[in-house]
């Protein structure tokens, strides 16, 4: 088995499964505009998970709050959590759609209609709806056309 996933990789260096292990959370993200090299968002990231996840107790070190779901910040009052309100406003449409059931984080559709219907639901742009249809539904064909955060 590794003999093959080794000459597997070989034959495309750099050839990367776009999709996560939960797309709502990378939806998410990708509104705060999280970079994984840049410390100020990190520990706004941190800063939300802390005010809004689950707290969990685990084997793992450093684990310590699941991610909020949806039902939670539907609802929540995230005028503390340091974003601004047009920022609160997209994580409250989305998490509201994912909650309804509205949007699911599904791949049974087309690229299009990921991104159109993360774009309309979300208010957000087309370049963010692409990065959101890369990631949480892993399409591979997505372009987000700017840099996010």
């Amino acid at each position: 088995m590794r003999s093959k996933l080794r000459r597997l990789i070989k034959l495309r260096p750099g050839l990367r499964v776009p999709g996560v292990w939960d797309g709502f959370e990378v939806a998410i993200l990708a509104i705060l505009g999280q970079k994984l090299t840049a410390p100020g968002p990190q520990r706004l990231v941190a800063r939300f998970v802390q005010m809004f996840g689950a707290p969990v107790h685990a084997p793992m070190s450093g684990l310590k709050y699941l991610f909020p779901r949806p039902e939670v910040l539907a609802h929540a009052d995230l005028s503390n959590a340091g974003i601004s309100e047009v920022c609160a406003n997209t994580i409250r449409k989305l998490a509201s759609a994912a909650m309804r059931r509205h949007l699911s984080f599904e791949t049974s559709r087309t690229l299009e209609q990921a991104v159109s219907q993360v774009a309309e639901i979300c208010g957000i742009d087309a370049s963010m709806a692409n990065y959101i249809a890369m990631r949480a539904f892993g399409e591979p064909d997505a372009f987000p056309s700017k840099e996010l955060g």
